[in-house]
């Protein structure tokens, strides 16, 4: 369950100032929700890097990003930039028209496209037309 720890651990680097109700119950439940996926560097016959994770969900016509969250220590090298482009060709894929998130991160989303909605809590609404 490497996995569940390194999540939770991003989650906290990320939002640092939220208490934290996420635990491993909470994702166990999400998985069959959302789509999952984990990025890892792999060094060729050495090691194998934790980089970030992030998730989706199909709800109508719109593809939801439900998490995306890169180690502090890989942040700004392209990898979120690299998630937005895999995820706009899954919606593609399956036939939405919209991707909508949740962040707090409003430079990087708006540089990706994304336009900024509407706010709740601490959190902003970011939503982008697929073609």
């Amino acid at each position: 369950m490497l996995e569940l720890d390194k999540i939770l651990e991003l989650h906290k680097q990320v939002l640092p100032n939220i208490k934290w109700t996420y635990n491993k119950k909470y994702i166990r439940r999400s998985i069959p929700r959302s789509n999952w996926y984990f990025l890892k560097l792999h060094v060729p016959k050495y090691i194998e890097i934790f980089v970030g994770a992030f998730s989706y969900y199909k709800e109508g016509k719109a593809l939801w990003l439900n998490t995306i969250a890169i180690d502090k220590l890989y942040q700004g090298k392209g990898y979120g930039s690299e998630i937005l482009k895999f995820v706009e060709n899954k919606a593609r894929e399956v036939g939405c028209k919209k991707i909508k998130t949740w962040s707090d991160k409003a430079d990087f989303f708006k540089k990706s496209g994304y336009l900024q909605g509407e706010k709740y809590r601490m959190w902003w609404l970011f939503e982008k037309e697929i073609k």
